[in-house]
């Protein structure tokens, strides 16, 4: 399993920064009928356990939190989680609620623990997307549910001299697309867009069934006050379903299946894992303690799991080098070495 370490932890920096302000930047996601596909599956089954990868400011944390007894929130950045917890905490709501900061492309949880996986625009931020659907068909329950949402790389808002632009960059050896100024006037980290053809080729080796809908036609900020803006975007929607070329015309497309795997669901009552060599990690005060002997911060009630402690000092180590093998880390402190399994 290998990822670009020195995008992830661009990408970490960036949303610690603008945590605050991240519901304001949302709105530009076009994120109203993702909700609504996303309540209507709450809505359809009793769920037990669910995990929101990529959580940020936690909109879907809390439609979650509202059904499900069990909810976990994941998210690159610790002050992303911190704002959800506070969030979530002036609720009121009474459920078991877990707070992991972590790497899409490595999630540290054991095999098939969740039955409902939501990710909301994630995929693009990758280096290795296909990585992180293998990781989500492996902790997802046998029959369980996701849905997730990621940007078409040709929809009516992208210009087309901008995917132009795109396409050529794309090819370069260390692309990671920037796009300096959007809407909220803030810097996002783009790797990849997407069209229904690429989404398939994505979740090809899975075990997960996929249908792709096209969402959020025409979503020109002029028109977004009028009626007849949305009952396009509605008709629209609806004629992509019965005509595939249409959906590449989308801003958002929209991924939902289940798990096909055979088997049943875990039953231990521990959900984490190593996130490197996969095996079962135990909490022990301020620690997440993992079989293999990686140990991982436990802080305001986040469990940091994108890198483990130092054995010698207690400080976050950051992966220098990685084989099928073995994951090597050095600390970021008193630079000591340290060196792990790898699933």
């Amino acid at each position: 399993m290998k990822t670009n370490e020195k995008q992830i932890e661009e990408i970490r920096e960036y949303y610690n920064k603008v945590n605050i302000g991240f519901d304001h930047t949302l709105k530009y996601y076009r994120t109203k009928r993702f909700i609504e596909l996303t309540n209507e599956l709450l809505q359809n089954k009793n769920y037990n356990m669910c995990l929101d990868i990529g959580c940020a400011t936690g909109v879907f944390t809390e439609l979650a939190v509202r059904k499900i007894p069990n909810v976990v929130a994941f998210d690159i950045s610790e002050e992303m989680l911190k704002v959800t917890k506070e969030k979530i905490k002036k609720l009121g709501i009474k459920s078991s609620l877990m707070y992991i900061q972590g790497n899409a492309e490595r999630l540290p949880f054991r095999k098939g623990v969740f039955d409902l996986i939501i990710l909301f625009r994630v995929l693009e931020y990758l280096s290795v997307p296909e990585q992180s659907i293998q990781e989500i068909s492996r902790i997802i329950q046998p029959k369980g549910s996701y849905i997730g949402s990621v940007p078409s790389r040709y929809g009516l808002y992208t210009a087309i001299p901008f995917n132009i632009v795109y396409d050529a960059a794309a090819k370069t050896k260390n692309f990671i697309m920037r796009r300096k100024k959007d809407n909220s006037g803030a810097d996002n980290y783009y790797r990849n867009f997407y069209t229904p053809e690429s989404i398939r080729e994505l979740f090809k080796k899975s075990d997960l069934s996929l249908d792709i809908f096209a969402v959020d036609y025409l979503t020109i900020p002029r028109l977004d006050g009028f009626i007849v803006r949305k009952a396009l975007a509605r008709i629209t929607e609806k004629l992509s379903e019965l005509a595939t070329p249409l959906k590449a015309l989308a801003i958002n497309l929209v991924i939902k299946g289940k798990s096909v795997k055979k088997g049943k669901a875990t039953a231990n009552k521990s959900i984490l894992a190593c996130p490197f060599c996969k095996k079962d990690v135990e909490l022990k005060g301020k620690f997440a303690v993992s079989k293999c002997g990686l140990k991982y911060l436990i802080h305001n009630n986040i469990i940091r799991m994108q890198y483990p402690l130092c054995p010698k000092c207690n400080s976050i180590t950051c992966l220098v080098g990685e084989t099928k093998s073995k994951v090597q880390f050095i600390c970021r402190k008193c630079g000591g070495n340290l060196v792990s399994d790898n699933a």
